[in-house]
């Protein structure tokens, strides 16, 4: 096994210990963030897996080869939220090793919802959507077709799958573990903390370095992810330990979990503030304050920068500080009462 270096990652599919009982991988995916972190926790006799990556050949071939050094069988997988890049590959390897899939009901149901075949229009759609936001025709019909085409990317529904909700009591190999749930990056992700404190599965909910994708797309049932964004991190500013070690889905482990969520939700307050700036000098679509608030060139990913840009759009609608008009179809947004 390999060990952390301060001279970078360790390679793709090598186990890494990280703390006692304890491995981080790192898997390879096809996307700007180039891998996701998934987890090996002694438990008892065998090993339980933190999200498995997404569903691809060179990924079954480290899961092989992962499976086949560990010193037990893999007895659970824990999935900590839906996204492609965490449950991918839970279906391919839960029939690979049979063991069952534990995630929470809305993560369940997103994973379901998700695999539903398009409808046969989703093109239009998605065209007359962006359109609305404020694209021009060329970047709106882009911009469809950027959709996700999920099956690529994820080997099926997991069949055996075990449900856990907010204050469930897990034992992992000799600790126990306080499952917990928060919302903003996806509707329910599972959260776990050891109940001696020492160590947190936290997924994609809080991240070192970057920050996590907070978004609204056409057809998301959270209408108000920032909302409940903002309402996990003050509870974790509130009970999260600084010297609590958290597992995240991307980047290295890391401590200081209380204080990253305090920077992260001033991140948010800084880039609402953008958006009443904008819309009080005129009148906005959600297409013109993804030039507000990015200094960079998102074409290529403009679909996220918009999902984005509507989260923060519509939390502020919510809290009555945005105006929403209409331009023919498309949406323009001032603040204070036009």
């Amino acid at each position: 096994m390999a060990s952390q270096s301060a001279n970078g990652p360790a390679p793709f599919g090598v186990p890494v210990p990280v703390a006692e009982d304890v491995l981080q991988v790192r898997l390879p995916i096809p996307f700007a963030l180039d891998h996701v972190n998934v987890y090996l926790l002694k438990d008892n006799d065998g090993w339980l897996a933190v999200d498995c990556g997404t569903n691809s050949s060179r990924n079954q071939a480290f899961w092989r080869q992962i499976v086949n050094g560990l010193d037990g069988p893999l007895t659970r997988i824990l999935l900590t939220h839906h996204h492609i890049d965490h449950a991918g590959a839970a279906r391919w390897l839960s029939d690979q090793v049979q063991c069952p899939v534990i995630m929470t009901p809305r993560e369940r149901d997103a994973l379901a919802f998700s695999l539903e075949p398009y409808p046969d229009d989703v093109a239009e759609q998605l065209y007359a959507y962006y359109l609305s936001l404020g694209c021009a025709e060329p970047e709106a019909r882009k911009v469809a077709e950027m959709r996700l085409h999920v099956e690529t990317y994820v080997s099926g529904m997991p069949e055996r799958i075990e449900t856990v909700v907010s204050g469930d009591a897990m034992k992992i190999g000799k600790h126990d573990w306080r499952v917990e749930t928060g919302a903003g990056h996806t509707w329910e992700s599972l959260i776990a903390r050891r109940v001696d404190g020492h160590i947190a599965i936290i997924g994609d909910q809080i991240l070192t370095h970057i920050s996590p994708f907070i978004g609204v797309f056409k057809n998301s049932r959270d209408r108000n992810p920032l909302a409940t964004y903002y309402a996990f991190l003050r509870e974790m500013t509130r009970t999260l330990d600084d010297s609590t070690l958290l597992l995240p889905g991307h980047r290295p482990v890391f401590s200081g979990g209380a204080t990253r969520a305090s920077e992260l939700a001033a991140h948010h307050d800084a880039r609402c503030a953008k958006v009443l700036v904008a819309c009080a000098e005129s009148a906005q679509t959600t297409r013109s304050l993804v030039d507000a608030l990015f200094d960079r060139d998102l074409s290529e990913v403009m679909i996220l920068a918009l999902a984005e840009a509507q989260a923060h759009v519509a939390f502020l609608l919510n809290t009555g500080a945005l105006y929403q008009s209409f331009e023919g179809n498309v949406r323009r947004y001032v603040s204070g009462r036009a």
